[in-house]
């Protein structure tokens, strides 16, 4: 099961010292309009690095609104990957509490 969390929950962790990945999955065009501070457009990340990524690493995905997010969490669940969370309402809901 993927984690939902929530904007608040997010900007926590971008204050803490603990690592974790934000992995924006949206189009280049989309990412050029406004991105999340810290985040990496999965488009631009080589597969060699994901596919080398610790399968117990701390990774949040986020899209426009949350529903593309969701389904790439999704497929890191199958991969084997345990900790993944999904951004509720993503930069939609970052932009309107931001």
């Amino acid at each position: 099961m993927i984690k939902q969390i929530s904007v608040e929950e997010l900007k926590i962790k971008q204050t803490s010292e603990k690592l974790f990945y934000l992995f924006d999955v949206r189009t280049r065009e989309e990412w050029s309009e406004g991105n999340i501070p810290g985040a990496r457009l999965m488009l631009d990340v080589p597969s060699e690095e994901l596919e080398s990524l610790d399968k117990n690493a701390d990774i949040v995905f986020q899209c426009r609104s949350g529903a593309r997010s969701q389904r790439m969490a999704e497929e890191f669940e199958q991969k084997g990957f345990a900790n993944l969370a999904n951004l509720t309402g993503g930069i939609l809901a970052w932009e309107q509490q931001s």
